[in-house]
């Protein structure tokens, strides 16, 4: 009797798992990620760095080291708020641009929406140590 009553839990527990995640299988067909991929190259210059988590640089790793087709772009794998401290460094040698949030607040960066689709992608710039842009330089554009 209780070996029953474990595999009938044990059937319902991967049910209900199997329609939870029941998106997931549609993912395998979803044409909207070349899109993506299209937005973000058009948004940035070659030899740009790329960063956005995981699930939002995937498509573009994919692009730049399977497809070759991301021109001298770098993906960075990470969370925006962990890498801050290196895109403040890599501002100053190279266009950084970060793909999420347009809400999304890094400390001593400015970050000026560039493309406004979902997810949005967004041009760093050093903002100084006070949060804002230091005297003498001008926004880009």
């Amino acid at each position: 009797m209780l070996r029953r009553w474990g595999a009938l839990a044990l059937i319902f527990f991967a049910c209900t798992l199997a329609f939870a995640n029941r998106s997931i299988a549609g993912q395998r067909t979803d044409t909207g990620w070349p899109a993506y991929v299209d937005r973000v190259r058009a948004a940035t210059p070659d030899g740009a760095v790329v960063v956005g988590e995981w699930a939002l640089a995937t498509p573009l790793a994919y692009a730049a080291y399977v497809e070759k087709s991301f021109g001298g772009r770098i993906v960075e794998t990470a969370l925006p708020e962990d890498d801050a401290a290196a895109m403040r460094a890599w501002v100053h040698d190279r266009p950084v641009f970060v793909v999420g949030s347009p809400s999304l607040r890094l400390p001593h960066l400015r970050l000026e929406v560039v493309d406004n689709g979902i997810p949005a992608i967004m041009r760093v710039e050093d903002a100084g140590p006070s949060g804002r842009r230091p005297v003498g330089t001008r926004a880009s554009g």
